[in-house]
């Protein structure tokens, strides 16, 4: 009995394996036209081009933590700085 139970139950798994569609699971519907999504595929795309000019450039991107200890309010962050290496020589001086 126990057999037959997993032996129908493997063709019912299989059979429902065969019937989704590839292409359809590369979409995920789900988070079409959700505002969270959208916004973090808008960063991705921005950040992608602002990379691609990066490289065509010669640019280096520095980031820098930062945090403030006279405003302990205020959360420490990153701050970025680009320096286009094709301009400068072979040492940079920090101002």
């Amino acid at each position: 009995m126990s057999k037959s139970v997993f032996r129908d139950g493997y063709k019912k798994v299989a059979s429902l394996l065969k019937k989704t569609d590839p292409k359809k699971m590369e979409k995920f519907p789900i988070l079409e036209g959700h505002p969270a999504a959208k916004h973090n595929a808008e960063t991705a795309i921005e950040s992608h081009e602002e990379l691609k000019e990066n490289i065509k450039a010669l640019k280096k991107e520095f980031r820098i933590y930062r945090w403030n200890p006279d405003h302990p309010d205020n959360k420490p962050y990153l701050q970025s700085y680009f320096l286009d290496l094709s301009t400068c020589g072979p040492k940079v001086s920090p101002e």
